[in-house]
């Protein structure tokens, strides 16, 4: 499986809220891919962009049986839920919303130690980054 990060804004501003899909990609071969019932990363950001909070609204995991945990201190967020909840499909794992708090041009997410059910070496994917290019309204 492989790990995305999706900006859903084009254009951000000072003080705009911004929302970030972490979305997961199962290979079409899935022989060898066990479903996905666990979750977890730390959230990382450059000075600037504050972590507000994480969102399963309408994503693969908003449904019975998943239980999910954020904390804004230390900027983990994982999830699990029961085997007969498993997940073996694309899609929005979970959305996290971040505010932008400084009005300098650029801003990084990092998502670190991204695992994947209980961490076994196929299902520990690359760390996703994500580069802001923040737009200032001048008026």
């Amino acid at each position: 499986a492989q790990i995305k990060v999706q900006l859903m804004q084009d254009i951000l501003t000072r003080s705009d809220t911004a929302w970030v899909d972490v979305v997961i990609e199962i290979p079409e071969d899935t022989s060898d891919v066990r479903p996905i019932s666990a979750y977890q990363f730390e959230v990382h950001t450059s000075a600037g962009l504050q972590f507000l909070r994480s969102d399963e609204s309408y994503s693969l995991t908003d449904r019975n049986g998943w239980v999910s945990a954020f904390n804004r201190q230390n900027g983990k967020v994982g999830a699990f839920s029961s085997s007969a909840d498993a997940i073996l499909e694309n899609g929005v794992l979970v959305r996290l919303q971040f505010v932008i708090s400084e009005t300098d041009t650029s801003r990084q997410l990092e998502l670190y130690d991204f695992r994947l059910n209980s961490g076994i070496p196929d299902h520990i994917p690359s760390v996703p980054s994500l580069h802001l290019d923040l737009t200032s309204h001048e008026e």
